[in-house]
This record gives C-alpha cells, structure tokens and sequence, in this order.
C-alpha cells in the first residue's frame, strides 16, 4: 500500500534518509507482483541514473531534505514470509500479501504442513487482453 518508485539521494548514516536529488515513482497494478514492480523500479533507477549522473558528478544539483521515505529490512520481509493458515482477513489482503512475496525465482511465501515442513506458494496474476 506504499508509493512504490527510485530515489537518487545523498548519502548519509541513516539508511535510504539523504536529501532527495532525484525521484521517480512508479504506478502498481493490481496484477503486479513483486518481480514485475521490481523490473520497473530498475528501469526507473536506470532513467534516473541517464538523467542525473553528470550533474551528480559535476556538484550541479540540489538536494531536498524529506522526511518521507520508507526503509524495511530483512526481519520486516521475513515476518511476512510465514502464511499463518489460520489468519482471518479479506482475500484482498491475502492476495496482496502474496503479490508482495511472489517474486521468482525466489522462494519467498510459505505455510507449515502437518509435519512442519515448508510449503512454498507463489501466485501468477495474467491480465485479460483486450
């Protein structure tokens, strides 16, 4: 439920809080998943970098501080990972959980059986055409 895009930012001791050079969001789908959003954003981080490598290099630009900004790390990921197959909520949330951990190859979205053993789950989301 979060903008999703690319940040060009100076910098700093605290993870993805530099002043802002450069940003570009991207547009989510309701048929995305985590690869094809991800494949985007690269694109959006490549246009950036076409855009504003030279003025980077050259000290040409101006940086904005902000206070958006938006960083998980791997214990954030991985407390999403387990599907508790007793979870109550709507099927959109569900769907949208396992958008958020379908990303192949990756074995990401997973419940336990009954021996405890892993099951993995992707979902495959195809728009109609037309």
């Amino acid at each position: 439920g979060m903008p999703a895009g690319a940040t060009l930012h100076e910098m700093i001791e605290d993870i993805d809080r530099g002043p802002v050079i450069a940003q570009k969001e991207i547009e989510l789908y309701p048929y995305d998943t985590s690869l094809t959003a991800y494949n985007r954003i690269q694109q959006a981080e490549v246009e950036i970098l076409e855009n504003w490598l030279e003025q980077v290099i050259e000290g040409n630009y101006t940086a904005k501080e902000t206070d958006d900004g938006n960083y998980n790390g791997i214990r954030d990921f991985k407390s999403l990972c387990q599907i508790d197959l007793k979870e109550t909520g709507t099927f959109g949330d569900f769907i949208d959980r396992l958008r958020a951990l379908s990303h192949p190859p990756y074995a990401n979205a997973y419940f336990l059986d009954t021996d405890d053993k892993r099951v993995y789950l992707n979902i495959e989301l195809n728009k109609e055409n037309g």
